[in-house]
């Protein structure tokens, strides 16, 4: 079918479907292409068109009230193939500890576990044309002709991100075709979803409100219906909605939001002969890299968060000298200090940035609400109030503190912290632009949005799709568990609808 620009339509004009998804970005995109040929039909409707509109994009603007970040509208796109039309396309599997339940995070856990998600992420794997060994060390060091770091009892882990060609990468150019050609998918451009309607009860959705910028007023009818907008606008969609009965009961829309944190924590010498480049070496047959993490007894041990230390050769003027705080350099020979402060590796060893990217515990106070700003169609615009807690801070300390440790006591070299120690107080970190948690998932209605098939908790036919889900939130990009995600309930539905 061709795709079809909403603002053409008449208010006669009801959109119907067995199946109607929300958001044509990575989540949306995925669920679609499983059923192209499934027979059902399905009604795909995206605010944007196929290319960037800034009238469109400006629907993203909102107030950021909590911990300061990129404005709204400059993180997300809001066009066909969603926000992976600028994604870094860095992916990997979430790690078996980030499913967990663990008694030093509160809030952490999942009802499904990797074994779960394990089929669907070799599916997401095939997705992005990526090659079975995607994930292996051996098939990196091979690849690359160097070696990872082996720590003594595996206390520390070295992890292989892969990253996706550019030409796989643009969902909405390499799905186009496919969406366009499936006799099942009828595709709404620029067709913005106002407002969700229940029945009496509220457990049944029974229509949606779309609104076009040119004035237009439609409907759209379907049996089952999945938000697919991203880990703000799915909550804002239902908090628009929540006089409708949605997430009324348990108040819990909106909270939980999480970002990853992306900081500079400082630099390692190498010592010895130990080379580095395993962690930052790219070739033409390895588009890929490595970083380093805590294991899960390790973890555990410390009471830490889940962390990942990349590792960036520093600019050609720092590779001659160390360039360390001198005046944290101390005489101890203990293990920290041995691993933290000292000279090893000699005056001109080549020096390499430490980069962090951390999981943030889950805050139930940190969340989207709406604000008092209006959109172009009436509608409140979001407030987020993105919130970090002193556990972030203090567990990034201890995972330093530990790797140090680690790296000096087993020859690899020296790691010059220079975290500062209240943290991201006086620091502001980056936000890696992954929102997450909005809507998270959860067994107990009285503790999470949606339940382990991603399908609204209160709701017979409304399922949320994305990173809005997410209990916690580890440290690999989300969208390749989007994408897993995706594929799963993809089957869900499909089973529902036929």
């Amino acid at each position: 079918m061709a795709l079809i620009d909403a603002r053409t339509l008449s208010g006669h004009d009801a959109i119907e479907s067995d199946l109607c998804i929300v958001g044509a970005g990575a989540a949306g995109l995925a669920i679609a292409s499983q059923l192209a040929d499934s027979g059902l039909r399905i009604a795909l409707l995206e605010s944007g068109g196929l290319n960037p509109d800034p009238k469109t994009q400006s629907l993203y603007t909102g107030q950021m009230v909590g911990q300061p970040d990129a404005e709204l509208h400059q993180s997300r796109l809001r066009y066909f193939g969603g926000t992976t039309n600028h994604w870094s396309a860095h992916v990997r599997p979430l790690e078996p500890i980030d499913f967990d339940s663990r008694a030093w995070i509160p809030h952490s856990g999942w009802p499904i576990g990797l074994s779960d998600l394990a089929p669907y992420y070799a599916r997401a794997r095939e997705f992005l044309h990526l090659p079975v060994t995607a994930f292996d060390l051996r098939a990196r060091a091979q690849a690359i002709r160097h070696q990872p770091w082996v720590f003594p009892e595996d206390r520390v882990l070295t992890q292989v991100i892969q990253i996706v060609t550019k030409k796989h990468r643009r969902l909405g150019r390499t799905l186009r075709y496919r969406i366009r050609a499936s006799r099942s998918i009828r595709t709404y451009l620029f067709a913005n979803v106002l407002r969700l309607h229940t029945s009496e009860s509220g457990k049944r959705i029974t229509k949606l409100t779309i609104g076009t910028l040119n004035g237009r007023r439609l409907s759209a009818r379907a049996r089952h219906y999945v938000l697919a907008m991203g880990g703000i606008e799915n909550a804002r969609l239902l908090l628009l909605s929540s006089q409708e009965g949605l997430g009324r009961d348990g108040g819990l829309v909106g909270r939980f939001f999480a970002n990853h944190l992306e900081a500079g924590v400082g630099q390692l010498v190498p010592g010895g002969k130990h080379r580095t480049e395993f962690y930052w070496k790219r070739g033409p047959a390895a588009q890929s890299y490595a970083a380093l993490r805590l294991a899960r007894g390790t973890l555990a041990a410390g009471k830490l968060a889940n962390c990942r230390i990349q590792m960036i050769p520093a600019r050609p003027k720092r590779a001659s000298g160390l360039d360390l705080d001198i005046a944290r350099v101390v005489a101890d020979t203990d293990a920290m200090s041995a691993g933290r402060l000292g000279l090893a590796g000699g005056k001109h060893a080549p020096s390499l940035n430490l980069h962090a990217i951390v999981e943030p515990v889950p805050n139930p106070d940190s969340r989207v609400r709406l604000g008092s700003e209006r959109d172009i169609f009436g509608q409140r615009k979001v407030a987020l109030d993105w919130r970090l807690s002193d556990f972030d801070s203090a567990s990034l300390h201890r995972t330093l503190d530990q790797l140090a440790v680690e790296v000096g006591a087993s020859g690899f070299g020296r790691i010059n912290d220079l975290f500062p120690e209240d943290g991201f107080r006086s620091v502001d970190p980056r936000g890696s632009f992954h929102h997450m948690g909005t809507t998270r998932m959860h067994s107990d209605p009285g503790k999470g949005v949606v339940d382990a098939d991603c399908r609204m908790h209160g709701s017979t036919n409304l399922h949320i799709a994305g990173s809005s889900v997410f209990p916690t939130y580890g440290t690999a990009n989300p969208t390749f568990t989007i994408l897993a995600l995706a594929f799963r309930l993809a089957e869900r539905l499909k089973d529902l609808l036929t």
